[in-house]
């Protein structure tokens, strides 16, 4: 995962959400507009999830303690498609109109435990947005 700044977010066309500071609920995306993330110069983003799903990148963007804070990963087709230690999660929604679930990818990592006689288990890690589910 790299930390980088909003402006280095290329205009794209994303899955997704930004809640800007201006705003009582977030601005919700499903990827047919391309949008400029950067754009704004009047409202930060308090919070968002972006998902362009044509690059397979994932972008989380926070607001915490004065400063703005952005993170993108990169997703392989194998954790998209379950293989290795990743598991897909999805989240019910109450805030975003229009959507019914977030999905996430959940990296898992080897650990060594001493209550397992020091054998590897595996602890859950990172936690990556990849788009909406609105299957019912």
């Amino acid at each position: 995962m790299d930390i980088i700044t909003v402006h280095d977010i290329p205009r794209d066309n994303y899955e997704g959400y930004l809640w800007y500071s201006d705003e009582t609920k977030p601005l919700v995306y499903i990827g047919n507009e391309e949008i400029n993330v950067g754009n704004r110069s009047d409202a930060f983003i308090v919070e968002g999830l972006l998902w362009c799903p044509k690059r397979h990148v994932s972008y989380k963007i926070l607001y915490l303690d004065g400063q703005q804070l952005v993170c993108m990963h990169q997703v392989s087709d194998d954790d998209l498609n379950g293989k290795g230690d990743v598991t897909l999660e999805e989240f019910i929604t109450h805030r975003i109109s229009g959507v019914l679930r977030l999905s996430f990818i959940r990296y898992w990592f080897p650990e060594k435990d001493d209550m397992c006689e020091n054998y590897s288990v595996l602890v859950p890690g990172k936690m990556v947005f990849v788009g909406f589910n609105n299957l019912k």
